[in-house]
């Protein structure tokens, strides 16, 4: 009976791992506000403050190969002093460079309760992330910084901006990996369940 419970665990620990290699690889950012000029109703911030969000990568390679820029595959949803900026639509592209992955979104569509016409963040990494092609998973180790920042226009004309620095990035472990945790550790009393017995 152990055998055909480890047996399993072995078969289910290799399906898992293929489905969760097809699926999106999510990031947890942190950062600083570092400067501001924000009059939308629900803002907090204060220079100084911290924020978090998340920043997620698909898992196919997000970059076709001999391209640098492409304008799919990677969204945001980031809350900063109170107001939350995520991924919506229209107009959007990523570029990679030697050591770092760039992503602007010109806010063409959709709501905009902000004011803000354009987001853009920036990653940096002392490692080189493989060329123009490469995959969903970034070498968080050799992260060094980047930015997340914004810029816009209101209706009154009134020009609209956000600076910050991102201090910290960090894996999001997938559903999976729990599941597979969960499924180990079940096989561990389930064992030592048998040998009290």
């Amino acid at each position: 009976m152990k055998k055909l419970f480890v047996g399993v665990a072995a078969v289910a620990s290799l399906g898992f791992g293929a489905f969760a290699s097809a699926t999106p690889v999510s990031y947890q950012i942190t950062g600083i506000i570092n400067a501001f000029n924000l009059t939308a109703a629900g803002w907090t911030g204060s220079v100084g403050d911290s924020y978090s969000g998340l920043i997620t990568l698909d898992a196919d390679p997000i970059l076709p190969a001999g391209a640098s820029c492409f304008s799919e595959g990677v969204t945001y949803d980031v809350t900063i002093g109170g107001l939350n900026f995520a991924s919506q639509g229209g107009f959007d592209f990523h570029c990679t460079h030697a050591n770092d992955l760039y992503v602007y979104d010109e806010r063409t569509s959709g709501p905009n309760p902000y004011g803000i016409d354009n987001i853009d963040f920036s990653l940096y990494f002392s490692s080189a992330l493989g060329g123009p092609t490469f995959s969903s998973e970034l070498p968080v180790g050799d992260f060094l910084g980047g930015y997340f920042r914004m810029i816009g226009e209101t209706s009154s004309s009134a020009i609209q901006g956000l600076s910050t620095s991102i201090t910290s990035l960090t894996r999001v472990p997938e559903p999976s990996t729990y599941l597979l945790l969960g499924v180990g550790l079940a096989g561990v009393f389930f064992v030592r369940r048998r040998r009290i017995g």
